[in-house]
């Protein structure tokens, strides 16, 4: 049984042929999960996804890694992060990505998404497959900046712009997108949770169709940060959206370099670093009696 809203398909379930017999989907689970992780290691999700090979020996051993260096909870979290990630990145891409980053040592779903994009790079279907439906429709984009500012512009043409001249902006990429509404939307990632961020009492910005009737469109996206290294705070980093209809091609990816992608890496790998523990035990006297605090 295949689910549909509009075009774009967001939910497939093979028919169960034995009576009385059952599927659990391990995705409906994951935003429950991430709250109470410990629930995941004896989930029956978990085992019919081992089964049917959604949840691959590298998912196992990056987890087994993860809980290791983080402890049980973190790490499972961790790996609750990683398999969202497969909401919005084809399932090879981002089983690729998690054998990279175990390679690297990098431990969070930020560093599984950057190494899944080499994995999508050097294979690119002409259409995208069923359980890519949802990169059809939407782009997910990393920012440098973990938390602060960042300035969006968006752009719709008629046709093709010409290309940003002078060094304002990093090397172009371009993807196309099957639309369903004829609309751009804004939203955020953040734990699992799609938060929508366009403007309060803001019209959606309408998105000519392609003239094939096919409905798709070009994006390029721009991106600048005046400080490069990721991080929290104002980085003054902006990004510029341009969308123009046009029929589907092949994505347009500008070159990472070795030093690039391991510095990211890096600093995926560190901001998962356990905290610190800054607390400690004191005796308070009050009123003549003592309270462990």
């Amino acid at each position: 049984m295949v689910v549909y809203e509009g075009r774009a398909e967001v939910a497939r379930h093979e028919r169960l042929v034995t009576r009385g017999g059952s599927r659990l989907d391990l995705d409906h689970y994951l935003e429950g999960l991430l709250r109470k992780p410990s629930a995941l290691p004896g989930a029956t999700a978990l085992d019919q996804a081992r089964a049917a090979g959604k949840f691959t020996p590298v998912h196992d051993a990056w987890w087994e890694t993860a809980r290791h260096a983080h402890g049980d909870a973190a790490g499972t979290r961790a790996l609750i992060e990683v398999l969202l990630l497969h909401r919005h990145i084809s399932h090879d891409y981002v089983v690729a990505g998690i054998a990279a980053a175990l390679r690297a040592g990098a431990l969070t779903s930020d560093a599984v998404a950057l190494e899944a994009r080499p994995a999508a790079e050097r294979e690119t279907p002409d259409e995208p497959g069923p359980d890519t439906a949802l990169g059809r429709i939407a782009s997910v984009v990393l920012t440098t900046t973990d938390t602060g500012p960042l300035q969006l512009t968006v752009q719709v043409h008629d046709a093709p712009s010409a290309p940003e001249a002078g060094g304002e902006w990093e090397p172009a990429e371009e993807i196309s997108l099957q639309a369903d509404i004829p609309a751009f939307y804004v939203a955020t990632l953040e734990q699992g949770d799609i938060l929508d961020a366009w403007p309060d009492g803001e019209p959606p910005l309408e998105v000519p169709f392609s003239s094939d009737g096919s409905a798709w469109v070009r994006m390029r996206l721009y991106c600048h940060a005046d400080d490069p290294e990721p991080g929290i705070g104002d980085h003054g980093e902006r990004h510029l959206v341009q969308l123009w209809p046009a029929p589907h091609t092949p994505p347009v990816h500008p070159d990472i370099t070795e030093a690039d992608r391991q510095a990211c890496a890096d600093y995926a790998a560190d901001m998962a670093m356990p905290v610190e523990d800054y607390s400690t035990a004191y005796t308070d006297t009050y009123h003549g009696e003592q309270d462990g605090q």
